[in-house]
């Protein structure tokens, strides 16, 4: 992760705030910001992943849900 210093309090900054956390300074990305661009892309990389894994944590609740239900209904009708 980059890191840089915010020019309006001079307190370090990570690359994934756009503006200084502290001070509110809107951060000058010079050099860094390919560096933010690659972890904002990172990040959301990181996110859609695991929007994607509780997607599917929901679906395989469901399916284990019918899957119950259909056992129990073949354990009546033996």
């Amino acid at each position: 992760m980059y890191v840089s210093v915010c020019q309006g309090c001079g307190r370090s900054v990570d690359s994934i705030f756009r503006f200084c956390p502290w001070c509110g300074e809107k951060r000058s990305f010079g050099e860094g910001n390919e560096e933010f661009e690659k972890e904002s892309r990172s990040m959301k990389i990181e996110n859609d992943r695991l929007d994607k894994i509780d997607e599917m944590d929901s679906k395989l609740e469901k399916l284990e849900e019918e899957l119950e239900v259909l056992v129990l209904s073949a354990e009546m009708h033996k």
